[in-house]
């Protein structure tokens, strides 16, 4: 799928993040497209479970906030996509928040 290759940093760009001072907040901007089933490789946990994307989001939230809350991670602001007004006007995003 092509959007996977904004997935995960790339090395050059992670590097980059590290080098950002630690004395201040860190505001990170998640655009999440959901996709209408859930795909998950044969040995995940939830495999075969049929979850639509919204449901495997729903529980990767669940699982990952304690995660980010033990080194001081929050959401600091929820919202829904409602217009592109600078950028590609195909692009969607199913729920967006920092």
């Amino acid at each position: 799928m092509a959007e996977d290759r904004f997935v995960d940093p790339s090395r050059e760009n992670f590097d980059g993040f590290k080098t950002l001072p630690r004395d201040t907040p860190i505001h990170m901007l998640n655009l999440v497209r959901l996709s209408d089933q859930a795909e998950y490789p044969a040995d995940h946990p939830h495999a075969g479970k049929g979850l639509t994307g919204s449901e495997a989001y729903a529980e990767y939230g669940r699982t990952s906030g304690a995660v980010f809350a033990r080194v001081g991670g929050s959401v600091v602001w929820r919202g829904k996509m409602e217009a592109i007004v600078i950028g590609p006007g195909d692009e969607h995003w199913d729920t967006v928040f920092m």
